[in-house]
């Protein structure tokens, strides 16, 4: 779904402005229309344009953005479109917007801020010079008569302003600015232990008795006779084994836990004083002396004084 928001501004320069700003917002190119379209020199822009003669597409589009399709047709509405159309005739340009539902509130707030005319106040005001209503078939205006009436749309604002002063209805907000103090924490790294566990070697000894044998074989003369079952056995083949040992150191290794490190971590709160200082700024109301009158000054630090609490009060409704 869309909504068509139209606007109408005195200056050709702030519409195109407002249509860049529109496009960086997300709105399509397609969807943002401005008319009359030649020309970005504020008041000069439409010199000699009609609407109903030479454009008389752009003024049966804008009809039908204001009373639609319906055979149902609201005065109001005409008016409405009467106003967009008579403004352009007198110099102004509008920018037309078909923007989404959820973008409508952004077109509305950037229209304000590139100064889209008040079109009720606007028709008010050439009511009071004796205009009658749209008339299709007139002439639009000159540069002329644009400056002209430029110059009396700002002669008219300041006249409402200094007639509001004057009535006392002017409001003007000087804020009383203060800053919080506002403590929070952070962690921070105050260092702690790391362990590293490496491997090392060292050499050690142990003594060990070994026992090794040796075979000596010795030749002996002998001269002793045999007895007689003796002499038998002697001379029968016979082989004697005789073997050395010897023993040999053996290693081997078993690991124990000989010692353990322990590593754990306490915590403990404290209370810290934290020491800043804060800004704030305090309105002094200087009333000014009327005649035989005298100076005062009101100091607020926050509040309002006695004297702006009846003022708020008498401006009540």
């Amino acid at each position: 779904m869309s909504t068509t928001i139209i606007g109408l501004f005195d200056s050709a320069d702030e519409a195109n402005q407002l249509r860049q700003k529109l496009l960086e917002a997300g709105i399509p190119a397609g969807q943002v229309k401005i008319h009359p379209t030649a020309g970005s020199t504020g008041a000069t822009a439409t010199t000699t344009t009609t609407t109903s003669h030479h454009d008389k597409s752009w003024w049966e589009s804008l009809k039908d953005a204001f009373t639609g399709d319906d055979d149902d047709t609201d005065a109001d509405d005409v008016g409405s479109a009467d106003y967009y159309a008579e403004g352009v005739r007198r110099g102004g340009t509008t920018v037309r917007v078909e923007a989404p539902d959820n973008q409508a509130d952004t077109v509305v707030r950037l229209m304000r801020q590139y100064n889209a005319v008040d079109v009720d106040r606007r028709a008010a005001e050439w009511r009071q010079s004796g205009w009658k209503g749209y008339d299709a078939s007139a002439r639009a205006f000159s540069n002329e008569e644009i400056a002209a009436e430029r110059a009396r749309y700002t002669a008219t604002n300041q006249n409402r302003q200094q007639t509001t002063a004057a009535t006392g209805q002017q409001q003007v907000a000087v804020p009383v600015v203060e800053e919080q103090l506002a403590v929070g924490k952070r962690r921070v790294n105050q260092g702690g232990v790391r362990i590293i566990r490496r491997t090392t070697e060292r050499p050690v000894q142990a003594n060990v008795n070994l026992r090794e044998e040796h075979v000596n074989v010795e030749r002996h003369r002998v001269d002793r006779p045999l007895a007689p079952g003796e002499a038998e056995a002697a001379m029968k083949d016979r082989s004697i084994e005789v073997n050395a040992t010897s023993e040999q150191a053996v290693v081997s290794k078993q690991a124990k836990v000989v010692e353990e490190v322990v590593v754990n971590k306490t915590a403990q709160e404290r209370q810290e004083t934290v020491h800043d200082t804060v800004k704030r700024t305090d309105v002094e109301v200087e009333r000014t002396p009327g005649q035989g009158g005298t100076t005062r000054t009101d100091k607020t630090s926050g509040g309002t004084t006695s004297s702006d609490r009846t003022q708020e009060k008498n401006r009540q409704p």
